[in-house]
C-alpha cells in the first residue's frame, strides 16, 4: 500500500473516531493542600484506560510569625500520576492512582521571575535565587518539616469509584457521583498520613463541537496532620471547564477551579484561604483512544497559597465499550 493511502485511511480512521471532549484531570498543587485527596476533573461518563498526568508546578511562597508558624517554600514539583481504570456494565468506573512527586529546581523560574518584575516592582521574586529546592515548615511547638536539595518519592495511594446516573437529554446534563479513599502510604511532603475520604458530583453536557462540565467535590481527611501537628477541616473544590473541538483530531479547552484548604493555620492566614486557577490547553488525538494534553494553569487572587505558574502534560489511552449518548 502508498504511502498516500496509508495516510488516507489514517485520516478516515480518525474521521470516525472524532476526539472525546473530557476536561483536563486538574489537580491544585499548593504545598500542604496538594498531600491530601484531590479528585481529578472528569466527564460523567467513566471510561476504561489507562492515563499518566504530569504537572511541574513553579512555587516561591514565605511568610508565617516570629515565634509561631513559618514557612519558606522555593521549589518546583514534578507530580506523575499514574492512573488505571475499568468499567463494570457501562455505569459503574474503578480507578487506581499512584502519584510520583520529584521535587527539583526546576525550569520555569526566570521566566516567571521576568514576567512578575516587569509587572510587579515588589515581587518576592527580586534578588531570589533561581533553581533552588528549599523547602522548611516550622510549628510553634517546634516540629520542623523540611527538603533541602532535590528529592523523588511515591505519595499516597488513591482508589476511586464512579457512578454515571443520568445519561443527558436534550438540555439535561449527563449526572455522575463519585468517592475516593486516599491511604497514607507515602512520606512526608509527598502524603498527608491521614486516610482522606471524599464524594463528589459531575455533571457534563455536549452539543455537537462544544461541551461544558462541572465538578464539585467535598473531602475529610482522618485526623491531624501530624508532621506539623496541625488540625486538619473538612475541604472542597469546584470545577468548571469548557471544551471546543475544533477539528476531529484536535480540542481547546479553558477550566477554572477554586480550592479551599484542608488544614487550618493560625499564624500564616494564607495557608487556610481559598485558592483559584485558570486553565487553557489544547488536546490532539494522536489515534483513536490515545489523547496528549498541554495546558498552562495560571494562579489568580491568591498568590499567597497556590503555586505561580503550573504546565500540564497528560497521556491518556482510552477504550470506550459505548459512544457517549448523553
Amino acid at each position: 500500500m502508498s504511502l498516500g493511502a496509508c495516510a488516507a485511511l489514517f485520516g478516515v480512521t480518525l474521521s470516525a473516531a472524532p476526539i472525546p471532549l473530557s476536561p483536563i484531570p486538574w489537580q491544585e498543587p499548593a504545598p500542604l493542600a496538594r498531600l491530601f485527596l484531590q479528585q481529578p476533573f472528569e466527564a460523567p461518563q467513566p471510561d476504561a484506560g489507562i492515563s499518566l498526568q504530569i504537572l511541574s508546578a513553579n512555587i516561591l511562597l514565605r511568610g508565617g510569625r516570629a515565634g509561631g508558624f513559618q514557612y519558606s517554600v522555593d521549589e518546583e514539583t514534578a507530580s506523575f500520576a499514574f492512573t488505571g481504570q475499568l468499567v463494570l456494565g457501562e455505569r459503574l468506573g474503578l480507578s487506581l492512582t499512584v502519584p510520583l512527586v520529584v521535587q527539583y529546581g526546576g525550569w520555569m523560574d526566570p521566566l516567571i521571575a521576568g514576567v512578575e518584575q516587569l509587572l510587579n516592582d515588589e515581587s518576592i521574586r527580586r534578588g531570589s535565587k533561581s533553581f533552588r529546592t528549599v523547602v522548611r515548615f516550622s510549628a510553634a511547638n517546634g516540629r520542623v518539616l523540611e527538603q533541602l536539595g532535590p528529592a523523588a518519592s511515591f505519595g499516597d495511594l488513591t482508589l476511586g469509584a464512579h457512578w454515571w446516573l443520568v445519561t443527558q437529554d436534550g438540555f439535561r446534563p449527563a449526572l455522575a457521583i463519585r468517592g475516593a479513599l486516599k491511604a497514607p502510604t507515602g512520606g512526608p511532603l509527598v502524603g498527608s498520613g491521614t486516610w482522606d475520604v471524599g464524594a463528589g458530583v459531575l455533571a457534563g453536557w455536549e452539543a455537537g463541537f462544544f461541551a461544558a462540565h462541572v465538578a464539585f467535590d467535598v473531602a475529610v481527611p482522618s485526623g491531624r496532620f501530624e508532621a506539623l501537628d496541625l488540625s486538619t477541616r473538612p475541604y472542597g473544590s469546584i470545577q468548571v471547564g469548557f471544551g471546543f473541538r475544533t477539528s476531529d483530531t484536535f480540542v481547546l479547552h479553558l477550566q477554572g477551579s477554586g480550592h479551599t484548604s484542608p488544614v487550618l493555620v493560625a499564624d500564616a492566614p494564607a495557608f487556610s484561604v481559598t485558592d483559584y486557577y485558570v486553565l487553557a490547553g489544547a488536546e490532539w488525538q494522536l489515534a483513536p483512544g490515545a489523547t496528549l494534553a498541554l495546558s498552562g494553569v495560571e494562579n489568580v487572587f491568591s498568590p499567597g497559597r497556590g503555586a505561580d505558574f503550573s504546565v500540564l502534560l497528560g497521556l491518556r489511552l482510552v477504550h470506550s465499550p459505548m459512544e457517549r449518548n448523553w
